[in-house]
């Protein structure tokens, strides 16, 4: 895939749970849930699927890891074992594949409390040693860097301090970790 269309990176993400799109509307999440067994169910599926995507495909960055908090945000199952083992495993196949985590500030507009990942996933993130990334999953020019400072801050206010970033030098994909903390507002990211 990479040779084909020559792309500098790769943004992976899991967006349908068996067949079932996810992030379309309610209804076809809550049908997705349904065929899952319940929320609990539905939510480890999703998570081993996000490790599957990640051992399969090898991204340099993984996108907004915790996708199904749009329809079930504050759901008591998200704090279940078997949730938490589930995204504990994402998040170190993450880390084993040295993936960067897209903090998705369009969660905002959407009407979530926080940006995509939660403040616990950040910080299991951060305890893995899984670098965060900005995203505003633009889906207009008028989106392009909408919300990146209410992620900036996001990140502080969760002990994140530095982000990681792509680029290009002598014709290879480097990453480059840069400070949020700025000596001047100049050296702002």
């Amino acid at each position: 895939m990479r040779e084909v269309y020559e792309l500098d990176y790769v943004v992976g993400s899991v967006h349908w749970v068996d067949e079932i799109p996810i992030d379309i509307n309610r209804y076809e999440f809550d049908r997705v849930v349904a065929n899952s067994g319940g929320l609990e169910s539905f939510l480890v599926r999703y998570f081993e699927l996000v490790g599957e995507m990640i051992y399969s495909v090898r991204p340099e960055v993984v996108g907004h890891i915790d996708l199904p908090r749009l329809y079930s945000e504050g759901a008591v199952e998200w704090g279940s074992g078997r949730v938490l083992d589930a995204i504990s495993s994402s998040l170190v196949a993450a880390r084993d594949a040295g993936c960067i985590l897209d903090l998705n500030v369009r969660a905002l507009s959407k009407g979530l409390d926080s940006p995509f990942p939660s403040a616990s996933i950040v910080d299991l993130a951060s305890d893995l040693g899984v670098p965060f990334c900005f995203g505003d999953d633009s889906h207009s020019v008028a989106d392009v860097g909408v919300g990146i400072e209410a992620g900036r801050s996001f990140l502080l206010a969760n002990g994140v301090d530095s982000i990681a970033t792509l680029g290009r030098a002598e014709g290879r994909l480097t990453k480059r970790v840069v400070s949020l903390v700025a000596a001047s507002s100049d050296d702002l990211v």
